[in-house]
């Protein structure tokens, strides 16, 4: 398999509050190249408590830490052109596109999967798939919440997925289990209001279904007593 893992840690809970980055690449089943840096984020960046209780990221820690551009330098060669993955890939997709933004950098071409959704459909036996819980089964120690340790925690998982499964290629084993590769940047998120309406139009769908199979059935049932009197 081909592909590299990557994770960023924030901030707060802002997207373009990235603090810290990490890539593992991963080229025909071995890791052959791994990336981490500090990253100082925007000028106006507040660095929320909870967040530094989680990452251990301080302001001070990345006051010397080079800002984005300088970083996409370094990690664009990683990603363009290649399948990325994350371990919950909408959050770390957010970021990216968002800190590319901000800085107004072309917007790389690159594919990317979600590992979550991708051990879901491995190991659906599991109570739990978060990153922690994937490391304890797969019986990859690392230290949750650093970027580098995350990449190879997340690295490991369609491995031992192509193994459980019988899959040496992750395209193809990304088909046969239902999860979807995505174009990078990712489609903007729907308005809660139209999410919600369109759930509403589904449900009332099913309803009909429903209410017309009883009918149905019904209809049957006492076309057979007509017939026996």
């Amino acid at each position: 398999m081909d592909y590299t893992a990557i994770d960023f840690e924030t901030a707060s809970g802002e997207p373009t509050s990235a603090c810290s980055i990490a890539t593992v690449v991963v080229k025909d089943d071995i890791v052959t190249e791994k990336f981490y840096t500090l990253i100082k984020p925007p000028p106006e960046t507040q660095f929320l408590k909870f967040c530094t209780k989680v990452n251990g990221i301080t302001k001070e820690m990345t006051a010397t830490a080079p800002e984005f551009p300088a970083v996409w330098k370094q990690l664009a060669p990683f990603l363009v052109g290649r399948l990325v993955i994350a371990h919950n890939a909408s959050f770390d997709m957010r970021v990216l596109e968002a800190m590319l933004k901000y800085y107004s950098i072309p917007i790389p071409d690159f594919r990317y999967a979600c590992t979550v959704k991708l051990s879901r459909q491995a190991w659906p036996q599991l109570p739990s798939h978060k990153l922690d819980a994937m490391g304890e089964f797969l019986n990859v120690k690392f230290n949750h919440h650093h970027a580098l340790e995350d990449s190879v925690a997340c690295a490991a998982i369609p491995l031992a997925a192509g193994k459980a499964t019988g899959n040496s290629d992750f395209y193809v084993m990304a088909e046969k289990l239902g999860v979807t590769i995505r174009n990078f940047p990712p489609e903007p998120k729907e308005p809660k209001e139209v999410r919600e309406a369109r759930k509403k139009e589904a449900w009332l769908k099913r309803r009909a279904e429903k209410m017309a199979k009883k009918l149905n059935e019904n209809n049957d049932s006492n076309t057979k007593l007509s017939e026996n009197e």
